[in-house]
């Protein structure tokens, strides 16, 4: 009974995790809560692995195709002020 207690604590700590995450789209949250959910032991610890691979996601954000974050949005602005600062050629 301790140990079903236990997987369940740690899936709704998992879930509660991944769905307060900006890294992920919408997709990748359905798919990741998924594998928390279905695979008891194994799920948690690989979707838990993934998310403290992005304790510093803004420095690292590889995503193919990123919503708009908080990087992408500062490099924008830094262009355009290079821009009209006429130090870049503009694209």
């Amino acid at each position: 009974m301790g140990l079903i207690a236990a997987v369940l604590v740690a899936n709704a700590f998992a879930t509660h995790r991944v769905l307060r995450s900006d890294y992920y789209s919408a997709i990748q949250k359905s798919g990741q809560l998924a594998i928390v959910w279905l695979i008891p032991f194994l799920g948690v610890t690989v979707v838990w692995s993934f998310l403290r691979a992005q304790i510093n996601w803004e420095k690292y954000d590889t995503r193919a195709f990123p919503e708009p974050t908080k990087k992408m949005l500062s490099e924008q602005i830094q262009n355009s002020i290079l821009e009209s600062a006429n130090h870049i050629a503009p694209e």
